[in-house]
């Protein structure tokens, strides 16, 4: 949970610097979250060097401007929130741990499946 805590941090860092791009160490599951942000449009691309152990974003800005604001944390290490279903709320991008792997709120309720709430980007 702390490699998650870091990626959030480290990437919400990078956007109020206005950087173009940012490196992670690499791990499976900072690489699933890279996924879902580049498929949502937060990042350009990624590139990642499994021998290096390396992760790197290259970020996205629209009109000069951040697509994102805020990353509130939801799951930490000591403490873990888990949603239904029914618990979604309509508004805002999350980010699930699910049983079916790292998927978006869209995705997870496609495939009618609840998790571990990681994060909201506003």
């Amino acid at each position: 949970m702390l490699t998650i805590t870091n990626f959030f941090s480290k990437l919400q860092n990078a956007y109020k610097r206005k950087k173009p791009f940012v490196a992670f160490p690499y791990s499976n599951i900072s690489l699933e979250i890279a996924k879902q942000l580049k498929k949502e449009g937060f990042i350009r691309r990624f590139d990642f060097n499994v021998e290096k152990r390396i992760l790197l974003l290259v970020l996205q800005y629209r009109n000069g401007l951040s697509p994102i604001q805020k990353i509130q944390l939801y799951s930490t290490c000591s403490r873990s929130i888990f949603w239904q279903l029914s618990d979604f709320p309509l508004n805002g991008f999350y980010i699930l741990s699910t049983s079916k792997g790292i998927l978006s709120r869209h995705e997870a309720l496609k495939q009618q499946t609840g998790g571990k709430v990681l994060c909201r980007i506003i």
